[in-house]
């Protein structure tokens, strides 16, 4: 049985109220139409755009920032050397992988059957004021999630095995 809480039976228009207001939707199926026609965030090219950008934020939490398979003891320069490779490999990641969310994006955009999005657009006033600002303003906030996550990982990855290798006691 179902909560009678549960259940909200939106009210329609009948004949009886008088002419219908336009401004009003009759129903909960045209109040949802509105919607859909105006938030763009349901357009399935907005919804492919940020489905690859948070897959590829996906794929880039699984990157290690720093190598700390350390099998023998080795000297300051070639941890140096070590960890410094590990950070350029991953540097020339990020190149690459910025580039393919900017690319997949594009792509998602120049699917759409309206064009919705102007991404050619040189003025920032109408850039302020367009479509296209909210979608790339939701990506960059997944893509600074996802490297927050990557640093705050990363960084407990690094120090625990260090830590592990650090004495408890020193006697001299």
């Amino acid at each position: 049985e179902v909560h009678y809480l549960a259940v909200k039976v939106l009210p329609c228009w009948d004949d009886s109220m008088g002419p219908p207001d336009p401004a009003i939707p009759q129903g909960y199926g045209q109040a949802f139409e509105r919607f859909c026609k105006s938030s763009l965030r349901v357009k399935p090219e907005v919804c492919m755009a940020l489905a690859a950008t948070r897959g590829m934020c996906l794929d880039l939490m699984q990157e290690r920032v720093f190598d700390t398979a350390f099998g023998q003891p080795m000297r300051l320069q070639e941890f140096v050397e070590k960890e410094e490779a590990s950070i350029m490999r991953l540097k020339g990641r990020l190149g690459m992988w910025v580039n393919t969310i900017r690319s997949r994006i594009t792509q998602s955009l120049a699917t759409a059957t309206v064009k919705w999005f102007n991404t050619n657009e040189t003025s920032i006033e109408s850039y302020r004021s367009s479509r296209l600002r909210p979608l790339l303003v939701c990506a960059r906030l997944m893509m600074s999630n996802a490297f927050l996550l990557l640093g705050e990982e990363n960084l407990a990855h690094f120090t625990e095995p260090i830590e592990a290798r650090v004495p408890v006691r020193v006697e001299v």
